[in-house]
């Protein structure tokens, strides 16, 4: 209007000029309102299609935006000569961090081009320079991330994303190269995440620190576990409803609760359960008929020993339980909530002394769980007058009082029925359903079948080389979770007498550890006899001359030797071997067959150590090694560099050595020899080479490499192929570098050097030279698990890389799913695929990388010079240590009786090994790993 106005005047003033002028006004009035029309024609331009600011190029030659990805929307506009609107572009952005892929598309050459982004958030139909999300430079794709608020004023807006040549775009800006794109994206509102999320799962906590969970077999959540404040183990939580943490330390203080994935991070999902060992235990609570809470101890404790009672989240009462070993609190109530526990005066202040009991008086509505070997688990207290019904294929075949108890196992299950369990209660004169209902279906067969031999030996179905573990449970707890990829038979090592065992097969299906083969169940009798061993391996038993007993040695896990008992209550084998372990027990015939009486004893014969070296070498600052002894001793000194013996000195002359041609990051063993004899007459130094790291270099998928710093340092690059260097560049001023003579099949190492000094100075990249394939396509799913495309039964083989060397092959035939089960904290790793046969460098597929970031362990272990383990820590705590070859499990020794382990029963072989809980699984590491050559 404005404009229309001026035009107006302009008319106006030219027609009130007098006749005479006529003329030359004429003129001037028509080149006004040429003026005034060209100045309208722009202004009707000034909206751009999206109804927001005019913003466009006029010239798209030479440049344009293509595309631009969201997520998993790409949006592909091509070359719109300046401008272009995308009303639906299917694209949702999320609160917090989004990334977006920008990519130009160039003629000729790629220029450099300045790029920056808005959104509209208030929806106003501006934009704002509060509402800039982003601006960066490339020449070439680049991606940049675009941080929002955690909830939007408006449920859908308009993301405008210029891209301008020699300088930085303003929101609304006619301008000479580049282009701008408008999209319609939709705004996404967070889900709420409050005290309902949290309180999804429940924990409870027994007084022996098992934990119970609620929820099912299948829930995508994780057990967490921190320890003095810090997170020392984070466990799928998917295959069990209970679970014990392996190192409950006295007198550390320990939280746990339940985590899962939710609105884009993790997050808890539980109550958190706190207990001390050594303090929390102290005192047990038990829950009986009537609520009343019942506790251990005597009476008269000392330290003021109280009654704690909470209902509905308040404490109602604080009661001196001294005097007391049980008490009904006066106010139950129906429809309320209580928590009990017993507190005491320790070390000068008052601390929870026992675990927690929870109830609620004339509950009626119950939880159940239903775990993977079919036992119910419900809620409540003793005395409810709840019954367990079990219905098969639609007919109750089970109607069984649960008022005095709080777990049952159903262990009827028939091939191809379905099943429903439930808890069922008389109220008012009815029978009515008083909890959740569960179901399962029982295959009608399983993909495995188990089967118990003699001796409770355990015999399974299948092929060696399946992914598959044996879960042994002991007296209703998990004990034992043991690879038997490479067994089709397993015997317990300790079936105690009086136990109760159920064994089963699990494997990883649909993100977590399923069974997939029937349930074993046997139960060891308890005979009375006991077996001990002294200090001279003198072997005793109990008992009376005359019973028909036999001892059975086994050593190194092989049995060896069965011999008569019955006259004598002592025995000392004959045949025991310094460095090996033995294990022995008493069986007796029983319905035909031997079988095991008693428990087993253990012990390990010290192994002779060969006499002390004749000189001493230490390792210094520097890398100088000093050794002792006179001058004019006739030694040499010998130098092995990554395994290989690459030089030796004579050393009469000097105390001191130092190797001068360190490779970066190369790994030394020096020691001495006889110059005469060659003979090692000292101990081995071992060391690894590091040299001063000031600039990191990254190795990018098509072996592009990049580095830190800034241009303009005086450096070179440094390239050796299969271990020999080959090629420098200059690096002073490029940044990135991809080496242009690869060779097929061959293994490279980059690093940068300084070339004032000529000293290393950054990490070194290694990596196989491998082409990518076609073929097939390989994508991660997360936590290093990768899939393939392709059908099972396909010939194909997973090559896996470790810092630049190929360090497995395994097959892909069985399985469209892949986990490389040995990832080093700290290490790098490229996964391929190859058809089976082929050169390990001949890739049918994508190469997936990852890196696997460094990890602090609760526990170390170091190699020592003659070739025991020593592992941090104390004596009695549940551990194992592993031993793997091959990527497959081959070996493993209890670790918790002694601080330096001898694994003197390794054959020939290199292996790498590190501890785990006894009740954790093989992926359960909680120390370093070692690598181990046994020659």
């Amino acid at each position: 209007m404005f404009l229309l106005s001026v035009c107006a005047i302009v008319f106006s003033a030219g027609m009130g000029t007098h006749i005479v002028n006529m003329g030359i006004n004429m003129r001037k009035i028509a080149y006004a309102l040429i003026g005034c029309g060209m100045l309208l024609v722009h202004s009707l331009s000034l909206a751009a299609a999206s109804g927001y600011c005019d913003s466009n190029s006029r010239n798209t030659y030479y440049f344009w935006q293509n595309s631009i990805t969201i997520g998993e929307t790409v949006v592909s506009s091509g070359n719109n000569s300046g401008y272009n609107f995308t009303a639906d572009t299917g694209i949702t952005l999320q609160p917090g961090d989004n990334v977006i892929q920008l990519n130009p598309a160039y003629r000729f050459y790629n220029y450099t081009v300045y790029w920056r982004g808005w959104l509209d958030l208030n929806g106003d139909g501006q934009f704002t320079t509060d509402e800039q999300l982003f601006q960066t430079t490339s020449r070439g794709p680049v991606s940049v991330t675009a941080s929002l608020p955690e909830t939007f004023e408006v449920e859908s807006s308009t993301l405008r994303i210029a891209m301008k040549y020699g300088s930085y775009p303003s929101a609304c800006e006619v301008y000479y190269y580049g282009e701008t794109e408008d999209l319609g994206v939709d705004l996404q509102q967070p889900e709420p995440v409050g005290v309902a999320l949290e309180d999804t799962y429940h924990l409870k906590l027994d007084s022996d620190f098992k934990l119970h969970r609620t929820g099912a077999i299948g829930d995508d959540v994780s057990w967490v576990v921190e320890k003095n404040g810090a997170v020392v183990l984070n466990r799928g939580a998917a295959s069990e409803l209970e679970y014990r943490y392996f190192s409950n330390t006295q007198g550390a203080d320990f939280r746990v609760w339940l985590e899962q994935w939710v609105a884009g991070s993790y997050q808890r999902v539980s109550n958190i359960v706190e207990y001390t060992p050594g303090t929390t235990d102290l005192f047990e609570l038990q829950l009986s008929e009537g609520y009343q809470i019942n506790r251990s101890g005597v009476l008269g404790e000392t330290g003021t020993l109280t009654w704690v009672i909470e209902m509905d989240g308040n404490i109602v009462l604080e009661r001196l339980a001294t005097n007391e070993l049980n008490y009904v609190y006066y106010r139950n109530w129906a429809g309320t909530h209580f928590r009990v526990w017993l507190k005491q005066v320790v070390d000068g202040q008052y601390q929870v002394v026992s675990n927690t009991v929870e109830y609620q008086p004339n509950q009626t509505e119950f939880n159940l769980t239903l775990d993977q070997k079919y036992k119910l688990t419900r809620d409540g207290q003793p005395g409810d007058q709840v019954r367990w019904i079990v219905e098969q294929n639609g007919m109750i075949i089970v109607d069984r009082d649960a008022s005095v108890e709080m777990e049952y196992t159903f262990m009827e299950s028939q091939p191809g029925a379905r099943y429903r369990l439930w808890l069922q209660m008389n109220i008012g004169g009815q029978d009515q359903i008083v909890s959740n209902v569960l179901s399962y279906d029982e295959p009608t067969s399983y993909p495995y079948e188990l089967g118990l031999e003699p001796n409770y030996k355990l015999t399974r179905s299948g092929n060696l080389g399946e992914s598959l573990s044996w879960v042994i449970i002991k007296d209703d707890d998990v004990v034992l979770q043991r690879s038997a990829n490479n067994e089709l038979s397993y015997t317990y090592s300790s079936n105690t007498a009086g136990s109760y065992f159920q064994v089963y097969l699990q494997q990883s299906q649909g993100g977590y550890a399923q069974r997939v083969s029937n349930i074993v169940r046997y139960e060891v009798k308890n005979f009375g006899y006991t077996v001990s061993v002294d200090q001279n391996y003198v072997l005793s038993r109990n008992g009376m001359l005359g019973e028909p007993l036999t001892w059975v040695i086994e050593e190194n896990g092989q049995q060896v030797a069965q011999q008569d008992a019955s006259q004598a209550l002592s025995f000392t084998y004959p045949g025991n071997t310094p460095g090996a372990a033995y294990r022995v027990w008493l069986a007796m015939v029983v319905d035909g067959t031997l079988r095991p009486v008693s428990n087993a004893t253990y012990y390990q014969v010290p192994e002779e150590k060969p006499p002390l070296p004749s000189f001493t070498l230490t390792l210094g600052a520097d890398y100088v090694i000093t050794r002792d002894g006179s001058l004019g001793d006739p030694v040499r000194w010998m130098v092995e560099e990554n395994g290989v013996v690459i030089a030796s000195k004579y050393g009469a002359d000097s105390f001191d050595f130092t190797y001068l041609d360190h490779q970066p990051r190369g790994e030394y063993r020096i020691w001495l020899v006889d110059d005469a004899s060659g003979e090692m007459i000292s101990n081995a130094v071992m060391y690894e080479f590091v040299a001063s790291i000031t600039y990191t270099l990254t190795l990018g998928e098509d072996y592009a490499i990049e580095r830190s710093g800034e241009p303009t340092e005086r450096l070179e690059w440094v390239v050796s192929e299969n271990g020999m260097e080959i090629w420098r560049a200059d690096a002073s001023y490029q940044m990135t570098f991809r080496f242009p003579y690869h060779t097929f099949n061959s293994v490279y190492k980059v690093w940068l050097v300084d070339v004032t000094s000529g000293e290393s100075v950054s990490n070194v990249v290694s990596y196989s030279y491998v082409l990518p394939g076609s073929q097939f396509s390989i994508s991660s799913n997360g936590n290093y698990s990768l899939e393939r495309t392709g059908i099972i039964g396909e010939p194909l083989s997973w090559i896996v890389e470790e810092n630049g060397v190929i360090v497995g092959d395994y097959s892909a035939r069985d399985s469209l799913n892949f986990s490389y089960q040995n990832n080093t904290p700290g290490s790098t790793y490229r996964i391929w695929l190859i058809w089976e046969g082929d050169d390990a460098f001949s890739a049918s597929s994508n190469i997936v990388s990852y890196e696997v970031a460094d990890s602090t362990y609760e526990y170390s272990i170091t190699l020592n010079a003659d070739g025991t383990v020593t592992r941090s820590g104390v004596v009695g705590e549940e551990l194992e240590l592993l031993f793997y070859r091959d990527g497959q499990l081959w070996a493993a020794m209890d670790a918790s009786q002694e601080l330096v382990l001898s694994p003197s029963f390794l054959s020939s072989g290199t292996y790498q090994a590190y501890l785990v809980p006894w009740y954790g699984e093989e992926t359960d590491q909680v120390s370093n790993s070692l690598d181990i050559t046994v020659p």
